[in-house]
């Protein structure tokens, strides 16, 4: 499972990864403390921070799943 996930983001990521270091240098140059890459980590970071307790349980990943955008969902 973990296999299939990594070749679905390397395959279908929303970003390039010169996209993502173009963010990431642009950050630093700036010198921006914080960086969220892409439009998935804005999503996943505003769930944690929202509960993070409960941030590694299975009802969070389904709540992540549930709230990614289409874009950004796997198909099955």
């Amino acid at each position: 499972m973990l296999l299939e996930r990594r070749n679905d983001f390397r395959d279908n990521a929303p970003m390039s990864p010169t996209e993502a270091a173009t963010v990431i240098l642009d950050a630093v140059r700036n010198k921006t403390w914080r960086v969220l890459v892409g439009e998935d980590a804005k999503l996943f970071d505003q769930i944690v921070r929202g509960n993070p307790e409960d941030a590694y349980s299975p009802e969070f990943f389904q709540q992540l799943q549930d709230q990614m955008p289409s874009a950004l969902k796997k198909e099955e």
